[in-house]
């Protein structure tokens, strides 16, 4: 991923903002259309009886639209449900509206390919889970429309042409509408960090935070607005070091992600990362 490099804590703050500035322009726009909605049907009505029917009406309005928003049939039920994704995997059969995409294979470096790490690590992640009595779907890089679990997690490994340059990184979805993304990804990176003994990189890029299957607003084929969404890159398979982790212990890797998914399940909320300075 080759985006501009922003530090990750200000790149949380900064989508916290964002998020926020989307949440009351929202708020904004349903008012404003519950109040034209309400004066069309009482625009025959006057004095104080008006007023107030007008008052309820948009208040009325702006429930029942927040309400369905927050619907996902998907994630309900008596076991947890999580979607694992195999970054890469099958993107020769992505759909039309993700066509450019259907030849991005990932990074590869030294006869290791990234597809092959991601696919190794979710399948040993969807294991790990599904022992512990969670219902797991493994994702190809094409999201079911619409995508409803508890959580969702893409994996994917980093590349880049300076080999120095290493460390895993998570990042939350920039479209979350549930308000728990950010938690997720905050799990996973902490208990990835202390299951693998790997160090954090800070370069959060938009391909991460705003990764296509986040994005809602503009796709069919991605989560749903109520689903929590993360991705991890868990290392540089450019970085020898790196390299040597994920291709040695995929079963350590994974263990570090569904530690992570666990821990989000069980209402845990890791603290804000101080992650080192090895972008460069």
């Amino acid at each position: 991923m080759n985006s501009a490099r922003i530090p990750y804590q200000f790149r949380k703050k900064q989508r916290a903002a964002r998020r926020k500035l989307l949440i009351l322009g929202l708020c904004a726009i349903l008012v404003g259309l519950g109040a034209v909605t309400a004066y069309r049907n009482h625009s025959k009505q006057s004095g104080l009886a008006a007023g107030l029917n007008l008052l309820h009406s948009v208040g009325s309005s702006v429930k029942s639209v927040s309400a369905d928003t927050g619907s996902c049939p998907g994630a309900v039920g008596s076991s947890p449900k999580v979607g694992i994704q195999a970054g890469h995997w099958q993107t020769d059969q992505m759909p039309d509206e993700l066509s450019s995409l259907r030849w991005d294979f990932g990074a590869s470096s030294g006869g290791v390919n990234e597809v092959d790490v991601n696919l190794d690590v979710a399948k040993k992640t969807v294991a790990i889970l599904q022992k512990d009595g969670i219902s797991v779907d493994l994702l190809p890089a094409t999201v079911p429309p619409g995508y409803c679990a508890n959580a969702f997690v893409a994996i994917h490994a980093d590349g880049n042409d300076v080999t120095s340059v290493y460390g895993y990184k998570t990042a939350g979805s920039y479209w979350d509408a549930s308000d728990k993304s950010l938690t997720l990804s905050d799990d996973i990176n902490q208990d990835y960090g202390q299951v693998t003994g790997m160090n954090q990189n800070p370069a959060i890029t938009d391909n991460m935070d705003q990764y296509y299957a986040f994005n809602f607003q503009k796709f069919n084929h991605a989560i749903a607005p109520q689903t929590p969404g993360a991705i991890i890159e868990l290392g540089f398979v450019s970085n020898p070091t790196d390299q040597a982790i994920l291709t040695g212990d995929s079963q350590l890797l994974a263990q570090g992600v569904a530690q992570g998914v666990v821990d989000f399940l069980n209402g845990k909320v890791a603290p804000t990362p101080t992650p080192t300075d090895n972008s460069n």
